[in-house]
């Protein structure tokens, strides 16, 4: 058929007066329905069978994002389906069926568009998958499954300090709990109890003292706190304060913190540190350095690290006004 003549045809379905059934497909070669079809492949169904050719459903599916439901999701091949994302991206990718997202349209989905992969359903999404996409987007480590979690994984996430993952305890080392302690101490929780060696503990506690609180019940704390005890000329105010409230061997080196000049001259840190340690020792001594107390400590913030929110209430009743953490953790 003559160009003009396919034109006129286009024109016609354009504008309602002949649908795709009217067409003369006596006449129309697989060239011409493909021009057809870039333009209304929306009525793809409509054709006679025996015109749909593998050119001319890829025309239809090519012709706008919404193709593949054009033609029926039964037809689109996973080339054809990488076609539509190679066009149209992540919207083609979220218009497939799920029978269409096989692992070598995912990988190729991905690949377009990181983000497809929360469009994966878990069950579809394989280990190669779940790399390659993490690979070109570590935050799309929270919507991998822990069965597809590597040990590789856990050393990027570690090092560029991403969070908000519960990682398979089978997956941490020696080595790794190093890494934590060098590189993303505020993961040290999910390290096992047999990986919590004094040497790691202090560690942590070096860099950031209230990590002593973690590990309270762990026979190896009281070892680490020794340590920082014994390493009190190279820790920080804060640390030695830390250090000092949570040693229960250190009764004899912190209680003479607690009289005279030397509470005074104190940071308030080491000030509300010690009140806490107090609170082990007697309640009454507690009690009255409160009352001796500036209002502005952190007295109430350091009860509550080592005795609990509810103990932190019941000696501090305006804490429940201070707005901080201690109204979330009573679900005030």
């Amino acid at each position: 058929m003559h160009f003009n003549s396919i034109i006129k045809l286009i024109r016609r379905l354009e504008k309602g007066l002949i649908t795709i059934k009217d067409l003369p497909f006596e006449d129309l070669n697989e060239a011409e329905l493909v021009r057809i079809m870039k333009y209304h492949g929306w009525q793809y169904q409509a054709l006679p069978k025996r015109v749909k050719t593998p050119k001319v459903l890829e025309a239809a599916v090519l012709s706008k994002c919404g193709g593949v439901k054009f033609v029926g999701h039964e037809n689109v091949t996973d080339d054809l389906a990488c076609k539509a994302i190679d066009k149209f991206g992540l919207t083609a990718f979220q218009l497939l069926n799920d029978r269409n997202k096989s692992e070598h349209v995912c990988i190729h989905a991905v690949l377009n568009n990181p983000m497809a992969f929360r469009d994966i359903k878990q069950a579809q999404r394989t280990q190669a998958v779940s790399e390659l996409a993490f690979s070109l987007n570590n935050h799309l480590i929270t919507n991998i499954g822990t069965e597809h979690l590597t040990e590789a994984m856990l050393r990027q996430c570690i090092t560029k300090k991403i969070g908000n993952v519960t990682w398979p305890a089978e997956l941490f080392t020696p080595e790794i709990a190093d890494l934590i302690a060098q590189h993303y101490p505020d993961m040290s929780k999910q390290i096992p109890d047999h990986l919590m060696t004094p040497q790691l503990i202090a560690k942590l506690v070096m860099r950031d003292p209230g990590h002593l609180g973690h590990w309270s019940n762990i026979p190896a704390c009281v070892k680490a706190v020794r340590f920082s005890v014994d390493n009190l000329d190279k820790a920080s105010e804060v640390t030695r304060a830390w250090a000092l409230s949570m040693d229960s061997l250190a009764d004899e080196e912190c209680l003479p913190l607690l009289r005279g000049d030397e509470l005074e001259k104190a940071e308030p840190y080491v000030r509300s540190a010690l009140y806490a340690k107090l609170y082990l020792l007697n309640v009454d001594i507690l009690e009255e350095a409160i009352k001796l107390a500036p209002a502005n400590e952190i007295i109430p913030d350091a009860v509550a690290a080592f005795h609990g929110p509810q103990v932190a209430i019941q000696h501090f009743p305006k804490a429940r006004n201070r707005g901080h953490w201690l109204q979330q953790e009573l679900g005030l």
